[in-house]
């Protein structure tokens, strides 16, 4: 009988302009810690509340494929739909 994971919880923010998740209390409403080109980026971590989130459809919401770590969504085992 294959192992069963459980589904991860949808990410607890989003930055602002990259769109980078996190799942860390203390990043919220803080400015986001992504590097790109060697810049920090200038966004924000908001809350996901009124994030549209679907089920990543290649991990089905585990974040892992066999024992690697799914390619489609990072890990989080969620893709964002869109934000309002």
């Amino acid at each position: 009988m294959p192992l069963r994971r459980d589904k991860k919880p949808k990410p607890l923010g989003v930055c602002t302009v990259c769109r980078d998740y996190t799942d860390e209390h203390i990043r919220m409403n803080h400015r986001c810690v992504q590097v790109h080109r060697g810049r920090r980026c200038s966004g924000v971590y908001r809350s996901s509340l009124t994030v549209v989130w679907i089920e990543c459809p290649t991990c089905h919401g585990t974040g892992s494929v066999g024992s690697q770590k799914c390619g489609e969504c990072a890990g989080w085992g969620w893709l964002l739909h869109s934000m309002r």
